[in-house]
């Protein structure tokens, strides 16, 4: 038998080291380099869904905002024009009103609601209006009469006044303020007049066949 000679042993060494090279290389490295690998697009997946979520998160919190906008301008609109008749509403706000103009409401007188018309002087139009039954969508409007007592000009005017600007569309078709009969002829004792003033305002609603229980909003007329 040939003896081993130093090189032979080198040799051998050296491919034994690469057969246990090769054998960690394909058996070892390899399949941790891939689940690594398979990790890393886990990851990043992961991270990609994760950022996903986040943005769907960030849209669904300006979603809320814009619906909560939308909600509160949808609400003002109903309350400016409301759907249906809402007549314990009118006749609140006008008690109101009266309070803080510190003026006395001696009657409230709802008229006929008829659908709105432009030419409201016309009473041939007038007249079919009154005729025709009220659709969905038809805009109406309600005459009311009110009637108020007051110890000076200034708290009528303001009562007035106030009556326009509500938070409510109406709109003042007639005013007219006479000196309460009741009063002395002393006009020099400004006690004792009282003031009246008998206004006709008109109210208006959309007409929705679709009717819900309504939930009146008291206090929200101003």
């Amino acid at each position: 038998m040939q003896k081993i000679t130093q090189r032979d042993k080198k040799i051998l060494v050296v491919l034994c080291a690469v057969i246990v090279a090769a054998i960690y290389l394909q058996f070892i490295l390899l399949p941790s380099l891939n689940s690594i690998s398979q990790s890393k697009q886990t990851i990043d997946s992961l991270s990609s869904r994760v950022d996903e979520m986040y943005s769907l998160r960030i849209q669904n919190v300006n979603m809320k905002k814009n619906l909560k906008k939308l909600s509160k301008k949808y609400d003002d609109s109903k309350s400016k024009l409301p759907v249906n008749e809402r007549n314990p509403e009118i006749e609140y706000d006008i008690q109101n009103i009266a309070s803080d103009s510190k003026v006395t409401v001696s009657s409230i007188v709802f008229g006929d609601a008829k659908p709105f018309t432009e030419v409201s002087n016309n009473k041939k139009d007038q007249a079919s209006s009154n005729n025709s039954s009220e659709k969905n969508g038809d805009l109406i409007e309600i005459p009311v009469n009110i009637n108020v007592t007051g110890n000076d000009k200034d708290s009528i005017m303001k009562f007035l006044s106030s009556i326009e600007s509500t938070n409510r569309i109406s709109e003042i078709n007639d005013a007219n303020i006479t000196l309460n009969n009741e009063a002395t002829q002393d006009s020099n004792n400004s006690q004792d007049k009282k003031l009246t003033l008998s206004v006709t305002a008109n109210y208006f609603y959309i007409v929705s066949k679709d009717k819900e229980s309504i939930q009146y909003n008291f206090g929200t007329g101003k």
